[in-house]
C-alpha cells in the first residue's frame, strides 16, 4: 500500500478475517493430534479444514493488501464466510453426535 492509498473498513476486516482464519487453520493442522479426539473429530479432518483455512486465509491476506478491493472480491469473501456458517449450522443441528460438546461449542 502506497502512502497516499486509503485504507476501508474493508481492509481492516478482510485483514482481521485472515489472521483469525489463518490462526485456527494452523491450530486444527498442529494440533490435529490432540484436538481430533477433544472436538469428536479425526485428526484427518481437522487437517482438511485447516488446510482449507490457511489457503483461504492467504487468499484474504492477498486481497486484502491491494489498494482497491473489487466488489467481486467483496462478495466472493461474503459468500464464503456465509457458506461456512451455513455449514457449521447444518454439522450441529444435523448431526450432533458427531462432535463432542467441546468441538459442537467450537464450531
Amino acid at each position: 500500500m502506497t502512502m497516499g492509498s486509503r485504507r476501508t473498513i474493508l481492509h481492516t476486516a478482510f485483514t482481521i478475517n485472515s489472521l483469525m482464519s489463518g490462526a485456527c487453520g494452523l491450530l486444527f493442522v498442529v494440533a490435529r493430534g490432540s484436538l481430533g479426539p477433544l472436538f469428536g473429530l479425526a485428526p484427518s479432518v481437522l487437517w482438511v479444514l485447516g488446510a482449507g483455512l490457511v489457503a483461504f486465509a492467504a487468499h484474504l491476506a492477498f486481497v486484502a493488501r491491494q489498494d482497491v478491493i473489487g466488489r467481486g472480491s467483496a462478495l466472493y469473501f461474503l459468500v464464503c464466510d456465509v457458506l461456512w456458517v451455513a455449514a457449521s449450522v447444518v454439522v450441529l443441528l444435523g448431526f450432533p453426535a458427531l462432535m463432542t460438546g467441546v468441538g459442537r461449542l467450537v464450531f
